[in-house]
């Protein structure tokens, strides 16, 4: 009976455990959902009584892991404005349990997903001054921002942060942000975020900052200033030798080139200055300071570049800046290759004033000029000084046989290319090569428009004097001459237009087509000119000389009165003829060794010789006015020659009627009279075969 009583009262004690226990989970699941419920009016009301702003969240979710999630959570200022929306914020349950009942705003974790955060709304963190005796201070041990977005001014970015340490206390902000990520509006996405963060009296400072961009890297130092207000905002800071820059990360069709860079700024938004500016690889060396005025105002915008030194290949600033050339950079510098600049430039609006050196393998450049209208850098309107060294000037005006030269001019018009190149100069060039010889003291005054020179050169070089007026028209592949030249002295042997010292003087008018000097066709026209020697001088009223060419075959024409007249076809240097026979006479004897190149050449021609032309060829030659060479001469060696004149004396020897003809094979000769020395005779005639 007694087991039996014992029993029952056994089993009546565990209902009323088990009941007991029901009754305390029923309680503190009504208390824990009677918070749930209302924790975020508990919480509204206190943040909203405390301080300035306002605070409404949805809804609030206890988790098992001990965290508390917030829903929808916004935050307004007085003027009901948005200064803060996060759609969930997780917070640490002992962390919010000192906000609510101790007043600590100290916290371990808080992590908040999406959202932004409006700084133009938020007046100032003074704002948050509470009306109570709760502590301002505010201590984060980690924060994670998530996929949150942060607008200032105009600029809206998106944050990946995890940021360590913050702490609020009197007004002043530190904290650390650790590898985050940050997507500009621009979609530049930065990573690898890191920088201790330092913010008091609206001022900010960004120590050991690193930031990482697709390929490039860089590390430095940044303090902003009043950033609270732009009328007031200054900032300085360095980017330090470590970084690393890559062009295609911010050049739209750059080559990927990567350069060493470090600089020293600072300045505010009217204007900034980059000192020390290094960036430098294996084939670009660039030291420089800048200064930029109204940065972000295009209409007043400046810049000044003064570069220590800009060494580079053409190559790669072209790979780098794909549109540079022609935009920015005269396109006639593309092929410069590898060089050095030292100078600077000022950039605005409205013009550019450079001052400059550039050092090249194929010559030194030195300008000073002011650029305008440069829209289209190629045909931009400039003024001012341009000096080269070993420039050829070939590149700038496309007359293919101007060789290396050294010049001065002072420049007013247009064009940095051939094809816009319109400009009035003047100056000089103190050394020009041309067709092997480098002429020396030549003054130039002119213009040059639509390819075309028009203008007088003064030749004072120590082998020719002579003055130039007219033109020079090189807009097509066949260059046009169009001039006059009145030649004082020309030494045609050390000019190259002779092989024996000889001279030439006179007037001469010009018109001429061609590419080169062998290509050359057209009219000259000599008058009152002299030819001679050191011994003999020859004086000629009027030679006129054609050039054509035919079916790639030349012919001259030659026509005066105290010269010689009849047609050439072939290239044949008059001055050479001599050797030119001896050549051909002599060349069937094995024993024949010239003492010079060998003449062999393709032509013929039909000549009337005038006595002085003779005279020319030998002062101790006199011919009669009828007299007349004939020849056809082959490359194979072949030949036949026929002169003929009514009176021929050399010194000691006079001839009379005489009829020669040569050829490879014999010689046939007869004379009217013979008279010398040695020998007397009438009506003699010689056959001889070779």
């Amino acid at each position: 009976m007694l087991s039996v009583v014992k029993n029952i009262f056994s089993k009546n004690k565990k209902k009323k455990l088990l009941i007991l226990l029901s009754l305390i989970l029923v309680v503190f699941f009504l208390i824990f959902k009677y918070l749930e419920n209302n924790i975020q009016q508990i919480i509204s009301n206190e943040f909203s009584k405390k301080n300035n702003y306002s605070l409404s969240l949805e809804d609030v979710d206890f988790k098992f892991s001990g965290n508390i999630s917030f829903d929808n959570v916004v935050i307004l200022n007085k003027e009901k404005d948005t200064v803060f929306y996060s759609p969930k914020i997780v917070v640490n349950s002992k962390s919010l349990q000192k906000v609510i009942i101790n007043d600590e705003l100290n916290f371990n974790n808080i992590l908040i997903k999406d959202g932004f955060f409006k700084y133009e709304n938020f007046d100032d963190f003074k704002t948050l001054k509470t009306n109570s005796n709760f502590n301002d201070n505010l201590n984060i041990k980690n924060l994670k921002l998530d996929d949150f977005k942060i607008s200032f001014m105009d600029y809206t970015s998106i944050v990946d942060f995890d940021i360590a340490d913050l702490s609020l206390i009197d007004n002043k902000i530190s904290l650390k942000i650790k590898d985050s990520e940050l997507d500009l509006k621009d979609n530049k996405n930065f990573k690898k975020i890191n920088a201790n963060v330092n913010i008091h009296d609206n001022n900010i400072k960004l120590n050991d900052l690193s930031i990482a961009l697709d390929n490039s890297f860089f590390e430095g130092n940044l303090v902003v200033k009043n950033f609270n207000d732009l009328e007031l905002l200054k900032f300085d800071g360095d980017i330090t030798n470590k970084s690393k820059i890559t062009s295609s990360d911010f050049i739209e069709g750059s080559a990927e080139n990567s350069f060493n860079f470090n600089v020293k700024f600072e300045g505010d938004f009217n204007q900034i200055f980059l000192n020390e500016f290094e960036l430098k690889n294996e084939n670009t060396n660039i030291l420089a300071a800048l200064q930029i005025k109204n940065p972000f105002d295009k209409s007043k915008y400046d810049l000044t570049v003064d570069f220590t030194e800009f060494s580079s290949v053409s190559t790669e600033i072209s790979n780098t800046f794909p549109e540079i050339f022609g935009s920015y950079i005269p396109s006639s510098l593309k092929s410069i290759g590898k060089f050095k600049l030292i100078g600077s430039f000022t950039y605005s609006n409205e013009k550019i004033v450079s001052d400059f050196e550039l050092f090249n393998n194929k010559g030194n450049i030195y300008s000073s000029l002011i650029i305008s209208e440069f829209e289209n850098i190629d045909n931009a309107s400039y003024a001012g000084v341009f000096k080269g060294d070993k420039i050829d000037l070939s590149n700038f005006i496309s007359i293919p046989f101007l060789g290396k030269s050294n010049f001065e001019f002072t420049i007013d018009g247009k064009g940095f290319v051939p094809q816009f190149l319109d400009s009035k100069l003047e100056g000089k060039v103190n050394s020009i090569n041309v067709n092997g010889y480098e002429y020396q003291n030549i003054d130039v005054f002119g213009n040059v428009s639509d390819k075309v020179f028009n203008g007088k050169i003064n030749v004072n070089d120590q082998n020719v004097k002579l003055d130039f007026t007219g033109l020079i028209d090189y807009s097509d592949e066949l260059i046009d001459f169009d001039f006059s030249t009145n030649i004082v002295n020309a030494n045609m042997s050390k000019i190259n237009l002779a092989v024996d010292d000889n001279f030439l003087s006179g007037k001469i008018n010009t018109k001429l087509r061609g590419n080169s000097i062998s290509t050359l066709i057209g009219d000259i026209s000599f008058k009152d000119f002299v030819y001679g020697s050191k011994d003999n001088k020859y004086f000629f009223d009027e030679l006129v000389a054609q050039s054509r060419i035919n079916n790639d075959i030349r012919f001259y024409n030659l026509n005066s009165p105290d010269a010689l007249s009849g047609i050439i076809i072939g290239d044949l240097d008059f001055f050479e003829l001599p050797k030119i026979l001896e050549n051909y006479f002599l060349l069937r004897y094995n024993n024949f060794n010239p003492n010079d190149k060998l003449f062999l050449t393709d032509l013929s021609f039909n000549l009337n010789l005038k006595p002085k032309i003779a005279s020319v060829l030998n002062s101790d030659i006199i011919i009669d006015e009828n007299t007349f060479i004939r020849g056809d001469f082959n490359l194979d060696g072949a030949y036949e020659l026929v002169f003929s004149t009514p009176h021929f004396k050399s010194k000691d020897l006079t001839l009379n009627n005489i009829n020669l003809k040569i050829n490879d094979n014999a010689v046939n000769a007869s004379f009217a009279e013979f008279q010398s020395k040695l020998l007397n005779g009438t009506k003699i005639k010689v056959n001889s075969k070779l």
